[in-house]
């Protein structure tokens, strides 16, 4: 894992907000915490601009069997999942092959994976098909490459999927995917789309009721 020591040493230098440490399993294996990410949805990245080979490497990591990817926490992993959709052509055999393996089994950071559908030429249609399947609290990747993609084919499956899942008691406030409505709400009016009043009431309501400024304001 020095390598990856190395990179994140070189993020420190060039980004102040943001810090790593160590800490060991129970078994003693070292798990990397990080902190001072920007937000999943923005497009900011902290591995952005490290050069290419250091990207490669970072890429061909997320999508191996190695068992020391187990050693990143998750802030880390949603990271590389930024990288992924932004520079997973780097690696494209191994990305598309990555993303066939999280069609079949999308639990755990496999999840993740599946982000790089924002950069594949059948994306969309994959994109589409998989907001029928994947669970909730399973979407993570799944939503940063319908957010990469941003089509209008994507937005009205997303719409028509928000709209029923808001519906369900308790959808969204343990998961985080109020939160990623309201980015998706951001980005379609960017876009020129005309999301639902009901969509954007729901997550007005939600964050007057919890006492919290919404995400971006």
């Amino acid at each position: 894992m020095e390598w990856l020591l190395k990179i994140l040493r070189t993020v420190v230098q060039r980004r102040p907000e943001f810090s790593f440490h160590i800490e060991s399993y129970p078994d003693n294996s070292p798990i990397i915490w990080i902190s001072g990410e920007p937000e999943y949805f923005s497009d900011d990245c902290i591995f952005d601009g490290i050069g290419k080979a250091e990207e490669k490497d970072l890429l061909e990591f997320f999508v191996s069997e190695d068992p020391s990817k187990a050693h990143v926490d998750w802030a880390c992993s949603c990271e590389l999942s930024k990288l992924f959709v932004k520079e997973g052509h780097l690696i494209a055999p191994l990305a598309e092959a990555a993303v066939n393996r999280a069609i079949d089994n999308w639990f755990g950071t496999q999840q993740l994976w599946l982000s790089y559908l924002g950069r594949m030429r059948e994306g969309e249609t994959l994109a589409i098909k998989m907001l029928e399947v994947v669970e909730e609290n399973f979407r993570d990747g799944l939503f940063l490459g319908c957010f990469h993609l941003n089509t209008k084919p994507i937005f009205e499956k997303l719409e028509n999927c928000f709209l029923q899942w808001t519906q369900e008691e308790g959808w969204g406030t343990a998961t985080g995917e109020i939160r990623a409505l309201r980015y998706f709400i951001d980005r379609w009016q960017s876009a020129g789309y005309r999301p639902s009043s009901r969509l954007k009431e729901f997550v007005m309501n939600h964050y007057r009721d919890v006492g919290a400024p919404a995400p971006g304001n």
